[in-house]
């Protein structure tokens, strides 16, 4: 089915790849600096014998199947809604996951008012009048004043 014939399981094979259709997606949803997984992504290989074949990644090389986004790469806000294109080199046949969502995290903590900081024993803590300033990966922001001990946006 494939042109590597120095696959063991592919000696003797003369059908060449007519189809790559990505069956499985790989996991899609991510923090932001998440590493990329791609141990799920499964494509299903047609050859001009009407044969067909699933591959699973970890055997990708082997079949001369390449993905544009490498495995293990570190996740940033830019490839978030990007497809990993999974292609088959010898014969041009690709085909694209459905796209990545990178979720924004929170990078920055900035006090910008600071609560009651002054205290006798017996007190309770009174956050009341703190605002924070939550700054995430992509670049979205907000203030989070604090109500007692619980944080209110």
């Amino acid at each position: 089915m494939t042109a590597r014939a120095d696959h063991p399981a592919l000696t003797g094979v003369t059908a060449l790849v007519t189809d790559l259709e990505v069956m499985t997606d790989p996991r899609l949803e991510y923090d932001f600096n998440d590493e990329l997984d791609l141990e799920q992504l499964q494509a299903n290989l047609t050859g001009s014998d009407g044969l067909e074949e699933t591959v699973h990644f970890e055997n990708f090389s082997a079949y001369g199947i390449t993905v544009t986004i490498p495995d293990g790469k570190i996740l940033a806000n830019a490839d978030d809604g990007e497809n990993i294109t999974v292609t088959h080199e010898d014969s041009g046949e690709s085909d694209d996951t459905s796209e990545l969502v990178i979720n924004p995290v929170v990078t920055v903590v900035d006090v910008e008012r600071q609560p009651e900081l002054a205290y006798i024993e017996g007190d309770a803590l009174n956050l009341g009048d703190m605002v924070v300033n939550l700054t995430r990966s992509d670049g979205s922001w907000n203030l989070v004043r604090m109500n007692s001990s619980t944080p209110t946006t």
